[in-house]
């Protein structure tokens, strides 16, 4: 069973974490990226400082952070695990959006950066001025056939046999640097740990489930140019502001999409209106510290495996949820039944009858009775 997702993502406390990450830097546009599989909360560095770590743009100014955490779950119904012989009415295995990660459910295959060139180097008056050959992405191979600058290619296998390889494409052209678009191939390879080991099964009820917390963005913050002229809770999303369009396809929305922006907030110093962060205050220029939209477009999901034709009808779920919801946090038992129920029907939730931007509305986001972050 492949199952296809393809799609773009654009811009208009401490742990310890052993697994690599490389960023994509080509364009305008950087973003950081691990090989298990998604970008969770300050699963880069380990250090709180870095909550908002990735998204940046435009990249060639500091402290452009907007990403907080992704998370990828993949879930199926009636699942017999083998490694503990019981058959689960809800299985599913979690890529975030907290670490750490248990590496017996998520196992690292592939983790390689191609490039259609070599990293230019940049010299002025003889002394080299750019970063360093492979200071950010690592080695990369060189494929001159690609149709992109650069090509991250990550294969992971998962405790419930299903393996799943991304591909994240970026350009370096001046009017295509401010995206990227991730493909995803999920296959039922029955893989299920590092040794190889196959379970063959027929998995029910497939669902695959990203979340996203974004906050717009770090600049104005504590952890940005020290100035700090934005409220301390911004810094994780308490009043970033989440639409969804195009979930019905009769609709004439141009696009399967949902986006995030800085919204309003009740703490704002001196009752500024403070959307787009502008830096206000004696010594404050004026400038928009957080003008970014950040989010990401559907462009083809496969209507089922082995058919190819495109389901206008995916994303099937577009929720919102409080990020401090018992299963949004850590989770390294894999076989906790309850939680697993719990992250099942969220995966299968549908559409909500408002958006959570159509809900906070006019009002303070940071004040709205369920934290959206």
């Amino acid at each position: 069973m492949v199952f296809r997702i393809l799609c773009t993502i654009l811009v208009l406390a401490s742990f310890s974490f052993s697994y690599d990450s490389k960023w994509m830097a080509v364009g305008a546009l950087h973003n950081w990226y691990s090989e298990v599989g998604c970008e969770v909360e300050i699963g880069r560095t380990g250090y709180g400082s870095d909550q908002q770590d990735g998204l940046r743009y435009p990249a060639q100014d500091e402290f452009q952070d907007s990403q907080v955490y992704k998370g990828l779950w993949i879930g199926s119904t009636n699942y017999f695990d083998p490694l503990v012989e019981l058959t689960y009415p809800h299985k599913v295995v979690s890529i975030g959006p907290r670490g750490p990660i248990d590496p017996t459910a998520i196992i690292p295959v592939e983790f390689q950066m191609q490039g259609r060139f070599p990293t230019p180097q940049v010299i002025v008056d003889g002394v080299a001025a750019g970063l360093p050959e492979n200071s950010y992405s690592g080695p990369v191979v060189i494929t001159p056939d690609l149709s992109v600058e650069r090509m991250l290619i990550n294969t992971v296998h998962t405790s419930m046999g299903v393996s799943m390889t991304r591909k994240i494409q970026a350009f370096s052209h001046p009017q295509h640097d401010n995206y990227m678009i991730y493909d995803y191939v999920f296959k039922n390879t029955g893989i299920i740990d590092s040794e190889g080991t196959i379970n063959p099964q027929t998995l029910t009820d497939l669902m695959f489930f990203w979340l996203y917390k974004y906050a717009v963005n770090r600049e104005g913050g504590p952890y940005g140019s020290g100035e700090y002229w934005l409220p301390l809770n911004a810094t994780w999303g308490t009043n970033t502001m989440n639409e969804v369009i195009g979930e019905n396809p009769d609709s004439e929305d141009p696009f399967r999409a949902f986006y995030s922006w800085h919204g309003l907030h009740s703490l704002s110093a001196e009752g500024h209106n403070n959307i787009g962060g502008p830096y206000y205050g004696t010594e404050g220029d004026g400038h928009l510290s957080a003008r970014q939209l950040v989010g990401g477009v559907t462009l083809h999901a496969d209507t089922a495996p082995g058919n190819a034709d495109n389901d206008t009808f995916q994303p099937t779920t577009t929720q919102y949820l409080g990020s401090d919801e018992p299963f949004s946090n850590y989770q390294l038992n894999q076989y906790n039944t309850e939680r697993m129920s719990a992250q099942y029907a969220a995966m299968s939730a549908g559409h909500p009858g408002l958006s959570h931007a159509e809900s906070v509305g006019d009002g303070y986001a940071n004040d709205w009775g369920v934290d959206p972050g």
